[in-house]
């Protein structure tokens, strides 16, 4: 009985870690990228977005219109959970992630 008991333990310890890492996994792949390179079409000339220690951006670039492509790049980057879920409740879809009710 004592063999049964450690073996559940171990196998629920298992399942539990296994979900919290793929939730975690799950969610990670969702937060937007702070650093490297992204290849954004349209731009005539690069372009340098970098954050100061609070998160606020700053947008580095030749010309106006490749500026405001690359912030409103990084804004749907940053929002994207929040414009995805108005959009959603907009078209009555919201139910498809939260369930009914």
């Amino acid at each position: 009985m004592k063999r049964f008991a450690l073996r559940s333990l171990a196998l629920l310890c298992v399942l539990l870690l296994s979900v919290v890492l793929g939730t975690w996994l799950f969610l990670k792949g969702s937060a937007p990228r702070l650093d490297g390179q992204v290849a954004l079409a349209g731009l005539h000339n690069p372009v340098t977005v970098t954050r100061d220690s609070l998160g606020v951006r700053s947008v580095h670039a030749a010309d106006r219109q490749d500026a405001d492509r690359a912030r409103g790049f990084r804004h749907a980057q940053d929002r994207f959970i929040q414009m995805d879920l108005v959009r959603r409740q907009a078209a009555g879809e919201l139910s498809t992630l939260v369930g009914p009710g």
